[in-house]
């Protein structure tokens, strides 16, 4: 990858960052992320606190990355009302019970992973929270990660859409290691499977006896799904 590329990113972390950790407002730092989220980079080191492809990979069917998609916006809130010069009352704790938490952020693999880098590393028997000893949040560490998150939320959700719409149906995601997460969006060649296209019998089947899949591959990354 570009050092252009790198350097980029760099930047753009480095400002909106800043901004988050002060305000706690996603509307600041919304066309930073926007950006961020276009910069082709490798997965590790577009996201490094974020153990952004382990997420990827064990929510890799379509209905799975739409409750990404949710469940990132939640903990995006989480991290904001961190970061905010106006916590919330009960912001040292998370409680298992909790509805919306129940249903987006424990409904997708990952999701409590996102909470300990935030600083909820105290297990208690109904939730999580920050330790005792621990006054306040650390604003500069949860504004990085909170803007890992919103990315990660932002290319995730292009994804969904993009292949939601032009096949329709559940897809399996598997990602190359060296790939970038941007790849996808950018002109994928559509290729049949060689097992398939190279089978004397699959010219003589008028109907497929079971679903077809096909790759889209692009820039070490492929999308495997029913076509």
């Amino acid at each position: 990858m570009s050092s252009g590329a790198s350097g980029q990113m760099e930047e753009l972390r480095r400002r909106s960052q800043s901004l988050l950790s002060s305000s706690g407002s996603a509307q600041d730092v919304k066309a930073e992320v926007q950006t961020m989220a276009g910069v082709l980079l490798p997965l590790s080191e577009k996201y490094r606190l974020l153990g952004a492809e382990t997420m990827l990979r064990e929510n890799t069917v379509l209905e799975s990355l739409s409750r990404l998609v949710k469940a990132l916006s939640i903990l995006e809130k989480y991290g904001c009302n961190l970061t905010s010069p106006a916590r919330p009352r009960y912001w040292r704790s998370v409680k298992h019970n909790n509805p919306v938490f129940r249903s987006t952020v424990d409904a997708v693999k990952g999701g409590r992973a996102v909470l300990f880098l935030y600083g909820y590393t105290s297990q208690q028997a109904d939730g999580l929270s920050f330790p005792d000893d621990v006054s306040q949040p650390d604003a500069a560490h949860v504004a990085a990660v909170t803007l890992e998150v919103m990315t990660l939320r932002t290319e995730v959700d292009m994804l969904v859409k993009v292949r939601a719409a032009s096949v329709g149906r559940s897809l399996e995601v598997s990602w190359g290691l060296k790939g970038s997460f941007c790849s996808f969006f950018r002109e994928p060649i559509l290729t049949r499977r060689a097992s398939e296209t190279s089978s004397p019998s699959s010219s003589r089947r008028s109907v497929p006896t079971r679903p077809r899949r096909c790759h889209v591959i692009q820039s070490h990354a492929f999308l495997l799904g029913p076509c």
